[in-house]
């Protein structure tokens, strides 16, 4: 029986979005590995191209583009990012500040487990736990509603 694919040893650095296939790019920004590999697979699955991204912690030999420089070749190449980081560290919310602000036409996805402290206006936001119900159907909103986004 093979592998789930979440389990398979990964790069913690996302390398870059291959051609584009006509399929959504979902970029998954989650410091916890296991999920943010679930929620890949389950994308996968669904139809969409995915990376994944776990954020700043996990940046040790380079530094997140989104701290230094305030944007990221992955984001901008994506057509929707998936956010999961914790919006209670400073610097996961200085990044999601920047996603926000820098993405003015690009849909940020939300999973909370209770309501978070940061504003959330733009934002398409669904409850925590990840299920497979769940995460399509806000990926699939975003993804319908992309082009009439407005900040």
């Amino acid at each position: 029986m093979p592998k789930p694919i979440w389990s398979r040893k990964r790069s913690l650095k996302p390398s870059h979005w291959h051609e584009r296939t006509g399929r959504t790019r979902v970029l998954i920004e989650d410091p916890d590995l296991a999920q943010g590999w679930a929620a890949a697979n389950i994308l996968g699955r669904a139809g969409y191209d995915v990376l994944n991204c776990p954020g700043p912690e996990w940046h040790i030999k380079t530094t997140c583009p989104l701290v230094t420089e305030g944007h990221c070749e992955l984001v901008d190449g994506a057509d929707i990012v998936l956010c999961a980081l914790d919006l209670k560290n400073a610097q996961s919310n200085e990044i999601f500040e920047n996603l926000r602000s820098n993405s003015a036409n690009k849909p940020v996805v939300v999973p909370v487990a209770e309501t978070p402290g940061v504003d959330m206006s733009g934002c398409q936001v669904f409850r925590r736990p990840l299920t497979t119900q769940r995460l399509t159907a806000a990926l699939d909103e975003a993804a319908a509603g992309r082009e009439s986004i407005k900040r």
